[in-house]
C-alpha cells in the first residue's frame, strides 16, 4: 500500500457546490487529503494525497451531508490552521496555542486539530477544547460522523524500532502522562516500519509519501476494538539538511516533516475510522540532542528543541478526544449543527471552508500573508454576514464575542453605512 502526492489542474471557479464537482472530477483516486492551493476566475489548482494498492476500503471524503438544522442552545467555533503551509501563527511547533486559548474563551466549545496545539511536550488547549484528528474533523464538518465526549480513553501508542535509547525515551513520556495525567496507556514496538518521507513541492509546502503503509495498518486493525485512540510515533525521512536549516534559520520557515504527518494520521483515520495523532522520532539519540541546551533557537521553534520525544502534547490530546460515532441527534452528541463559526488563517481552501461556505456557517479569516495558500477568500459567493476578515487573532475574539451575543459586526464600522430601505 502506498500513499502518493498528485497535484491536478481543473477548469472551474469557486461557487455554489464546489464539494460536488470535486467528487466527480477526483472520482478516479482514493484521495484521503485535499486543499486547494491556488485559484481564479478560470481555473482551481489542487493538491492531494491518494491511496495506491489497498486492500482497505477508502471512505471518500468529498462525501456530503449539508446540515437541515442548527442547534442554537451554545455557540461554538472550529478553528483550524492546516499543516505544512507555513502559517504566520500555527505553522511552527504549537505556536497557535495562545490563539487556540483565547478563541477557547470566547466560546462555549471549540473544536481543532493537533497542529493547531501540538507543542512537543506542551498542550495548553483549554478545557472546553474537544481536539480531533484533522480528517475527522473533515468529516465532522462534513456531517458523516458525530463526537461523543469521554472522561478518557484507554490509548495505545505505537512506535518504531530505534536506538534503545530513543526508544527508552518514548517509554518515558508514556509514562510521564500515567503518573501526571493520569491516563491508561500501553505501547507497542513496530519491529518493521512503512517507511514515511518528507519533503517540500514546488510551492514550498511540505507534502510526504508513504510505502509499504499495510504493515502499521494491520498491526493497528488487530488492537482497533481493544484501544480507543492511538499515539504514533515514527521515524520520517527527510532531507537532514533541511531540518538542520530549519532549527538554524533566523528566518521562519515551514516546518519540513508537517505534511508527512497530516498524511499518516489521516490515511490512518479514513482505513480504520479510528482517532490517531502523531509525533514525529528523530533518527538517533545524535539528533535529538544536537540543538538541545546549546543553541537559541526562534521561540516559535523552542519547544521542538526543549523535547527529547514531542510526544507528551499528542498523548494529551487522545487522552480525551471524543469517539467517533454515526450522526446522531441525539442529546449529547456533536455533529455539524452544533458548528456556529469556522475560523482559518486567510487564503486556505480545504474541505471544512467549501463546507462552511455550503452550510452557511459563518467563517473568520485571520490575515496572514506568510503562508503559501494563494486564494481570495473574499471572492467566494458567501451570504450575508457570512464572511468577515480579522487582522489578528485579537480581533477574531471581538467578532467572536460580537456573534456569540447577536451584535452586528457591522454596527462597530465608522462611518457607518446607511440603512437600507429596499
Amino acid at each position: 500500500m502506498e500513499i502518493i502526492q498528485k497535484q491536478i489542474i481543473l477548469d472551474y471557479k469557486l461557487g455554489k457546490s464546489n464539494i460536488n464537482y470535486l467528487r466527480s472530477a477526483l472520482s478516479g483516486e482514493n484521495v484521503i487529503r485535499f486543499s486547494v492551493t491556488k485559484s481564479d476566475d478560470i481555473k482551481i489548482y489542487c493538491d492531494y494525497s491518494t491511496v495506491k494498492n489497498s486492500n482497505y476500503q477508502i471512505k471518500n471524503v468529498f462525501d456530503f451531508n449539508p446540515r437541515k438544522t442548527i442547534n442554537n442552545d451554545n455557540f461554538n467555533a472550529m478553528m483550524i490552521i492546516p499543516t505544512g503551509i507555513g502559517a504566520h501563527i500555527g505553522g511552527d511547533s504549537g505556536d497557535g496555542n495562545v490563539a487556540a486559548k483565547l478563541i477557547g474563551h470566547s466560546v462555549d466549545t471549540l473544536f481543532t486539530h493537533p497542529n493547531v496545539v501540538n507543542a512537543a511536550d506542551i498542550n495548553e488547549m483549554t478545557s472546553n477544547t474537544i481536539y480531533i484528528e484533522g480528517s475527522v474533523l473533515n468529516d465532522f464538518i462534513m456531517g458523516n460522523i458525530g463526537l461523543q465526549p469521554v472522561r478518557s480513553n484507554r490509548m495505545l501508542m505505537l512506535f518504531d524500532k530505534n536506538d534503545p535509547d530513543v526508544e527508552n525515551m518514548a517509554i518515558n513520556a508514556a509514562s510521564s502522562a500515567r503518573v501526571t495525567l493520569g491516563c491508561d496507556i500501553d505501547l507497542l514496538k513496530i519491529e518493521e516500519a512503512p517507511e514515511y518521507k518528507a519533503y517540500y513541492d514546488e510551492n514550498g509546502i511540505a507534502v510526504g509519501e508513504v510505502e509499504y503503509m499495510e504493515r502499521l495498518i494491520d498491526i493497528m486493525d488487530k488492537y482497533k476494538d481493544d484501544y480507543d485512540s492511538f499515539v504514533l510515533h515514527t521515524k520520517i525521512d527527510g532531507n537532514p539538511e533541511i531540518t538542520k536549516n530549519y532549527f538554524q534559520s533566523d528566518k521562519l520557515s515551514v516546518n519540513p516533516w508537517g505534511g508527512s504527518e497530516a498524511i499518516i494520521t489521516h490515511s490512518i483515520s479514513n482505513l480504520l475510522n479510528v482517532s490517531v495523532a502523531h509525533s514525529p522520532m528523530l533518527f538517533d539519540k545524535d539528533d535529538i540532542f544536537q540543538f538541545q541546551g546549546n543553541n537559541v533557537v526562534d521561540p516559535v521553534k523552542s519547544p521542538e528543541v526543549m523535547s527529547k520525544t514531542e510526544l507528551f502534547c499528542v498523548i494529551k490530546g487522545m487522552y480525551k478526544t471524543p469517539k467517533i460515532v454515526n450522526y446522531t441527534t441525539d442529546i449529547g452528541i456533536y455533529t455539524n449543527r452544533d458548528i456556529h463559526v469556522l475560523i482559518t488563517p486567510d487564503r486556505c481552501i480545504g474541505l471544512p471552508l467549501l463546507a462552511a461556505l455550503e452550510q452557511n456557517i459563518k467563517v473568520i479569516a485571520v490575515s496572514d500573508e506568510r503562508n503559501l495558500m494563494n486564494n481570495d477568500l473574499e471572492k467566494l459567493p458567501w451570504k450575508h454576514g457570512q464572511f468577515y476578515k480579522a487582522n489578528n487573532y485579537l480581533e477574531a475574539a471581538g467578532i467572536l464575542t460580537s456573534l456569540k451575543n447577536g451584535i452586528s459586526v457591522e454596527s462597530f464600522e465608522r462611518p457607518i453605512t446607511k440603512t437600507k430601505v429596499l
